[in-house]
């Protein structure tokens, strides 16, 4: 999914099932809080660098998370590896 931006609701699913808040995510991405919390306040694909989203798809995907691209069977979305 590299080339597919993530999606604000694809972030707040991830963080759900690994019952992470916003500063774990923050903390495991080497982000700010406050950075986190922006990211999160509009829907649809995330507004921020490239280097954030990064920071913010690997520290997910080290936890277990998968992220789901659109294809024929749906949308997109997350699932745990684990």
């Amino acid at each position: 999914m590299k080339s597919d931006r993530l999606t604000t609701e694809q972030i707040k699913a991830a963080r759900m099932l690994l019952a992470w808040d916003q500063h774990r995510l923050a903390d495991e991405a080497g982000l700010s809080p406050v950075t986190v919390k922006r990211i999160e306040a509009v829907p649809g694909p995330v507004s921020t660098t490239a280097k954030t989203e990064e920071k913010i798809r690997v520290a997910l995907e080290k936890s277990g998370i998968e992220f789901l691209t659109k294809d024929a069977r749906g949308g997109t979305g997350v699932r745990n590896k684990v």
